[in-house]
């Protein structure tokens, strides 16, 4: 992308959203290095981690944290609905605000309530794999896509107004 910039007239910029996990936190203090941000002399690196759905940073989120619980609950039922597993009920959403459980990632909490809901399967599904975390992924945009709850959930929570706002100020939009 430098190369492909090098004949404009004003510097682009790009702003590079992390995951605050292990790999997420190496990667962004290797391309906030100046030494690395001198080999993009044609356009303007913007380091950000992403955030959760509100407004917090905890290390080890995903960008997964960025969607409201509700909706990935939702997206996760669906998987686990499909594998004939009990699905994460009402009362185990609440408990992702309980102090035990607000800092953890919202895809070890998906684990460990699914495992706490089907104790009886002899294998776990794991929302960590990236074949499950791919067929979550395309659930939350079908949500997003053409449930009206799910969209009003976005569009009402004003940390993920705050969070997208500050990326485009960041990109000079």
């Amino acid at each position: 992308m430098n190369d492909y910039c090098s004949d404009m007239q004003k510097k682009p910029v790009v702003v590079v959203l992390y995951d605050k996990d292990s790999a997420g936190r190496s990667e962004f203090a290797s391309l906030d290095s100046q030494k690395k941000k001198s080999n993009f002399s044609n356009i303007k690196i913007v380091n950000k981690y992403i955030s959760k759905y509100d407004g917090t940073y905890p290390n080890d989120i995903e960008i997964e944290d960025f969607i409201p619980i509700n909706i990935v609950v939702d997206a996760a039922n669906k998987i686990i609905r499909k594998r004939s597993f009990s699905i994460i009920k009402s009362e185990d959403r609440t408990k992702k605000s309980l102090p035990i459980y607000e800092k953890t990632p919202i895809l070890k909490f998906l684990n460990e309530m699914c495992k706490l809901r089907n104790t009886d399967k002899s294998y776990q599904i794991d929302f960590e794999t990236l074949e499950i975390k791919l067929l979550l992924c395309k659930n939350i945009c079908n949500l997003l896509e053409y449930d009206k709850e799910s969209q009003q959930e976005i569009f009402d929570n004003i940390k993920i107004k705050q969070f997208i706002k500050e990326v485009n100020a960041n990109a000079g939009c």
